[in-house]
């Protein structure tokens, strides 16, 4: 599986972060981040497999 993803930034240009996922083992993936700013962050997440299967997630989070 190749996992992809985003730290985006909806109400500022120039902050977004790529997110590194590696394998953890059992399936599990980890990506660590550290955004410039606390508010409102868009998480946006791909996964292909080798069957060329494409999953899309996006969840908008609030940092504190």
């Amino acid at each position: 599986v190749m996992l992809s993803g985003q730290l985006r930034r909806p109400t500022h240009q120039g902050q977004d972060l790529v997110l590194d996922f590696q394998a953890t083992g059992a399936g599990a993936y980890r990506a660590t981040a550290t955004p410039n700013a606390l508010g409102q962050w868009d998480l946006r997440l791909s996964a292909r497999d080798g069957n060329a299967a494409d999953y899309r997630w996006e969840k908008r989070l609030w940092l504190k």
